[in-house]
């Protein structure tokens, strides 16, 4: 009987190969100690991506490390300083989590939060007749969706650069690493001449050429040569993320303005513990929404991707983190429903609904 329940839940829910979810994403917290080589455990993979953030104070950075650059070199999300070094902050990355330094993402008695993707194959990427970059250094993970290239930039207006997804990724992040510019931010729903950040906060540009007026294919993203995203001389990291089916989704929707129970329902295919989202037509308006912040629904937390603020108790973000979903419970005018007609777009990372063990999520 449940055998034959659970194949009628695969014919009619997304369906995923991914089983267990934390062998590719994982949401962390922890308290810092202040004390040098703190190794930090149960994540369920070797993250190749940590994005960590002191939870506790005003005025800290989010932070950015990732195994293709080293544990030493540091971007923020919060700003758009170039690329530094810093030996105190990430010791390695483990089997099955992290090991920290004695620096600002473990200070003493202080609660952080870390995001953690999964990396991948690190060599083979797959390239055709279009591509003009080859990338200096890589991981692609086709099992989750992320990849991270790396490139030197060759000045070339429109230059093609592989992704290895194998899929057209649907959102992409690039930041300059030796130049105080903005993370630039492609998301399918803005169009293919639509422009927005991670480290700034305002209306999306629409009518921009930033990525060449190409949308991503298979193989390759496309970059101007502005000094943002390929100037002679400057590296470059780009992460590019493809739907995958049950446990990622990158989305877009148009608000209705409406006060819930009327307001917009979001259909991912699975349960989301990470929720990244813009509003690309009204500026100041972007947020995080997690399973940790957010354990029972309504969520009521939410951290700013371009901020340095703590994290902020609020319901402008309200919504609710269901089994197939995101059900946005915010009034209108909230930051998540803001103004009839409103663009908005996401990434949303979360449990499988239903995944190869047969075992399907359930609400909250």
């Amino acid at each position: 009987v449940h055998s034959s329940l659970y194949e009628r839940i695969k014919r009619i829910m997304a369906y995923t190969t991914i089983s267990n979810h934390k062998s590719q994403f994982s949401v962390k917290n922890y308290t810092g100690n202040g004390t040098d080589n703190t190794a930090i455990t149960g994540v369920g993979h070797q993250p190749s991506i940590i994005w960590s953030k002191n939870m506790t104070d005003a005025g800290t950075n989010h932070y950015f490390i990732d195994a293709v650059r080293g544990v030493t070199k540091r971007t923020y999300t919060s700003s758009s300083s170039a690329e530094g070094t810093d030996a105190t902050l990430l010791k390695s990355f483990d089997s099955d989590g992290f090991t920290l330094g004695d620096g600002s993402i473990n200070q003493s008695g202080k609660s952080f939060i870390s995001y953690l993707w999964k990396g991948g194959t690190t060599s083979g990427i797959t390239t055709n007749g279009t591509t003009m970059i080859t990338p200096s250094s890589y991981s692609f993970n086709q099992t989750n969706g992320m990849s991270i290239i790396k490139w030197a930039g060759n000045g070339v207006d429109n230059s093609y650069i592989p992704h290895g997804l194998g899929k057209a990724p649907k959102m992409i992040w690039v930041k300059a690493l030796g130049l105080s510019e903005d993370w630039q931010v492609y998301a399918e729903g803005a169009g293919n001449q639509g422009r927005g950040w991670l480290s700034y906060s305002n209306t999306w540009s629409t009518g921009r050429g930033e990525w060449g007026s190409f949308t991503p294919d298979t193989v390759n993203f496309r970059v101007s040569n502005d000094s943002h995203m390929n100037a002679s001389g400057s590296d470059y990291i780009a992460y590019c993320f493809a739907d995958i089916t049950g446990y990622q989704k990158i989305l877009s929707w148009t608000t209705n303005g409406e006060s819930d129970p009327n307001a917009p329902f979001l259909y991912c295919g699975f349960s989301p513990k990470f929720f990244l989202l813009w509003n690309i037509s009204n500026g100041g308006r972007q947020g995080i929404v997690d399973i940790f912040n957010a354990p029972f629904n309504p969520n009521g937390k939410v951290l700013y991707p371009h901020s340095t603020n703590a994290i902020a108790t609020t319901g402008d973000y309200a919504c609710d983190l269901v089994s197939n979903g995101i059900k946005v419970r915010a009034n209108a005018t909230s930051n998540i429903n803001h103004t009839d007609g409103n663009i908005y777009v996401a990434l949303a990372i979360g449990q499988t609904l239903v995944g190869s063990n047969n075992i399907p999520a359930t609400a909250r």
